[in-house]
């Protein structure tokens, strides 16, 4: 142990063994690096070290600074309005789960790199969600089809339009017997007309939509209440009670920067009416659910509201909706406590699933 006594200066050290040097401990090393001569190197200096690794570090950063070499080609002619390097602005549309969203593109040299809401859009406001905005990523999604696919034998053949149209030619018959259309949903008047001509050609054809998050709930007790299929345009800014039902109006719905703001114009407590109360009743949390007065956390099976007989809303209707607990009794004697300094024909609801 005589190293531990004698040296002097810094020495650095994993272990005692190390420090020490001991017959043992130079055996082990010897074993597992028998090519190794660490204990023979000369004494490094601070200085010395800092030498080494500072040309490692210029030598790596010049090998990381090369760019690749690339041919640039200007227009022959450029076309009209276009000043390289300059922004461009175009009003477009952007179609959520079938909904339509007006936006503002900034595009640099026809490459666009930023979406906002449109002014003059009633959805948009000048403003858009986290997933409206970043739905400009998915034009660089380098799975993003590029061509037309033509899958067969488990093998996909890139095809152009004119391959497609010459296929079709061959197999479309008369009545469109066979031919299925997959289609996202889209609220376009040009593509309805475009179905409707399609269909109208060729009856025994099928047009089919679907999405990943659909609505299909909401639609089918629309169409069971009024007898058709609508769509629901909430006006939270002018209800004094909202009740939502495993519902994120103010994230998952295609308006929710229109519905975060009348939601918010309606909690002004200087409002004719009063501040709006808002009810949930879901199975996770949610952004709407963050915002809740009275938020009832339930089941997944129990977070819908069950079949029930057209009548006037009730506590007992409510306990029906949300099952008969205990918190939803006192859910739903909130929930019309809100609404007793009102006459009946003045209360206004804003539910949604």
């Amino acid at each position: 142990m005589s190293s531990l006594t004698h040296d002097s200066g810094s020495t650095y050290w994993r272990s005692l063994d190390e420090l020490a040097r001991t017959p043992e401990f130079e055996a082990a090393v010897r074993r597992e690096f028998p090519n190794d001569e660490w204990d023979r190197l000369p004494p490094a200096t601070r200085r010395q070290f800092l030498r080494v690794m500072g040309a490692s570090l210029a030598f790596a950063g010049l090998t990381a600074c090369r760019w690749p070499k690339e041919e640039i080609v200007p227009f022959a002619h450029r076309p009209d309005g276009r000043i390289p390097g300059v922004p461009q602005h175009f009003a477009t549309a952007f179609e959520l789960a079938g909904t339509a969203l007006g936006l503002l593109v900034t595009s640099y040299d026809g490459r666009p790199i930023k979406a906002e809401g449109n002014p003059e859009h009633p959805d948009s406001l000048g403003a858009l969600s986290a997933v409206a905005q970043a739905s400009v990523l998915a034009l660089y999604d380098p799975d993003r089809s590029r061509h037309v696919v033509l899958r067969a034998g488990g093998q996909d053949f890139a095809k152009s339009w004119d391959d497609v149209a010459a296929d079709l030619a061959g197999r479309l018959t008369s009545t469109g017997e066979g031919l299925a259309v997959l289609a996202e949903a889209s609220s376009s008047p040009s593509l309805r007309r475009l179905r409707e001509r399609l269909l109208a050609e060729r009856p025994a054809a099928a047009w089919y939509e679907y999405e990943a998050v659909s609505a299909d709930n909401e639609r089918d007790g629309l169409r069971a209440a009024f007898g058709r299929p609508l769509r629901v345009l909430p006006q939270l800014e002018r209800a004094r009670v909202v009740a939502c039902f495993d519902a994120d109006p103010l994230f998952e719905h295609p308006a929710a920067v229109r519905l975060a703001r009348g939601f918010a114009a309606s909690r002004d407590p200087h409002r004719p009416d009063g501040m709006s109360r808002l009810y949930v009743v879901e199975a996770g949390y949610s952004l709407t659910g963050g915002r809740a007065d009275h938020r009832l956390a339930v089941p997944a099976s129990e977070s819908a509201p069950r079949p029930r007989p057209a009548k006037p809303l009730s506590i007992s209707s409510i306990q029906t909706m949300t099952g008969a607990s205990d918190s939803a009794t006192r859910i739903a004697r909130r929930m019309f406590s809100s609404l007793a300094p009102t006459s009946e024909p003045n209360r206004r609801w804003a539910c949604s699933k």
